[in-house]
Parts: C-alpha cells; sequence; structure tokens
C-alpha cells in the first residue's frame, strides 16, 4: 500500500487493527494481522515489510516461551524423601501445617484453594502484562527515558 493511505484496518476492513500504539506525538504503530507505522502523527501510515503477519511473530514468540517452560521443567525433580537442608528442623506450627494427602487433578479442582490459586495467579499475569503494556510511559514520566529510548522498536523486514 502506499503511503499516505490510512491502512484498510483503520478504515473499518474485515481484518482490523488490534491496537494502536503512540510512543510520541508523531510516532506511532498499528498492529493486527500486518505493521504499520506513522511518523507525522497518524495523518499518513506506512506497512512495515515483514516476513509474515505480526501474529507469526506473536505466535512464535509463545512457542519459543512453552519450549524454554517445558525445558526448564525437565529438570525440575522431588528431592529424596526425608530430604531436608543441613541443620534445618521443623517447627510445631510447620509440622502442624503439613498434610499427608496427595491430590490428583480431579480432586484438585473441587476445592476452592485450586480455583483461589487460578484467580490469583491470573490477576498477577493480568497486572504484569498491564505494567509491560505501561512501561514507555512510565519511565518517561519518571523522567528515567526519552520517549524514543522508551518506544518499542519496530519490527525489523
Amino acid at each position: 500500500m502506499k503511503a499516505g493511505v490510512l491502512p484498510p484496518a483503520l478504515t473499518g476492513d474485515a481484518q482490523g487493527v488490534r491496537k494502536v500504539r503512540f510512543a510520541t506525538a508523531s510516532d506511532g504503530w498499528a498492529f493486527g494481522p500486518q505493521l504499520w507505522s506513522t511518523h507525522d502523527g497518524g495523518r499518513s501510515w506506512r506497512q512495515v515489510p515483514e516476513p509474515g503477519p505480526v501474529s507469526d511473530v506473536e505466535a512464535s514468540g509463545g512457542v519459543a516461551y512453552a519450549i524454554v517452560a517445558i525445558a526448564a521443567g525437565s529438570f525440575m525433580r522431588n528431592p529424596p524423601e526425608d530430604w531436608a537442608p543441613e541443620g534445618w528442623t521443623p517447627s510445631a506450627t510447620q509440622l502442624s501445617q503439613r498434610t499427608d494427602r496427595d491430590y490428583t487433578l480431579a480432586q484438585s479442582l473441587k476445592t476452592g484453594q485450586w480455583w483461589a490459586i487460578c484467580a490469583l495467579m491470573s490477576i498477577n499475569t493480568m497486572a504484569g502484562l498491564s505494567i509491560v503494556s505501561q512501561a514507555s510511559p512510565i519511565f518517561q514520566e519518571m523522567g528515567k527515558a526519552s520517549a524514543a529510548a522508551a518506544a518499542p522498536p519496530p519490527t525489523a523486514a
């Protein structure tokens, strides 16, 4: 598409832009199936050439995360039975809080604690993502970075 023409996704075409972000009053990006950039406050847009749709880049990030998580998890093992750090003895309170029951997934799903942990982790994840999405304005407001330094870089072709 030619420069100076609004991306079809911004004008109501079916593909749609999922997010528009401006690092400064003039520099911004529109994220959807394609990546668009503007350097004049949105009066004109240029499509940023990419090897594939932006969603492919996002999906590959998720795949990479899954590979790292699975690889890291494969090294985790339960300690030997009755193992404890050298010199440590549990207090009476710690002993009273122990359980002698292991839960299956089906049993866990029937407990309130399971759902409380799920809710807590979901809120934690949303809070983390919210902070990450606002990192640029936060750093700019704190005076720790200029708008150009705090802006996300456009995806390279």
